[in-house]
């Protein structure tokens, strides 16, 4: 299995060039997407498939490291509970080629490929990532309290 780690522009592209789109992306069995926005792009244009599906998953935060604020605009950093979305949706996909991207295709999407990669033995094909450490640190926690629970 493979984890692909892309810009949202390639990710568009890349969707538009396979004919996906919202009512025909839960018949492809092969593949799970997870698209991030920013908190500053989160309009129904933003995310190329406008609902979840049982293989796609929306979400909205900052490439940042925690919440802050900067010239009126607030930044959010991932929280715990999207961290744990992000793990619940990986096992429930698990069997499928993971599509992952955010603005750049660098660092909150980089962070989700390696871990992918890390946790999950999936193939990372992406270059120049910079995962941001806190959406690393986060899905790590996640998973780590996940496989707790699991075990009581």
């Amino acid at each position: 299995m493979k984890v692909y780690v892309m810009s949202q522009y390639l990710f568009n592209d890349f969707c538009i060039t396979n004919k996906f789109d919202d009512t025909n992306i839960e018949n492809n069995k092969n593949a799970a997407f997870i698209s991030i926005i920013g908190s500053k792009d989160n309009d129904d244009s933003s995310h190329f498939f406008k609902k979840d599906h049982l293989n796609v998953l929306n979400l909205e935060f900052d490439d940042v490291l925690q919440d802050g604020v900067l010239f009126e605009h607030k930044y959010k950093a991932i929280s715990s509970d999207q961290a744990g979305q992000i793990v619940a949706f990986i096992e429930a996909n698990n069997d499928k080629d993971f599509y992952v991207h955010c603005s750049a295709g660098i660092s909150r999407s980089g962070a989700i490929g390696t871990f992918i990669s890390e946790y999950y033995g999936y193939e990372l094909v992406a270059s120049g990532l910079h995962p941001n450490i806190e959406v690393l640190s986060k899905l790590r926690r996640a998973s780590i309290f996940k496989e707790w629970f699991n075990l009581i």
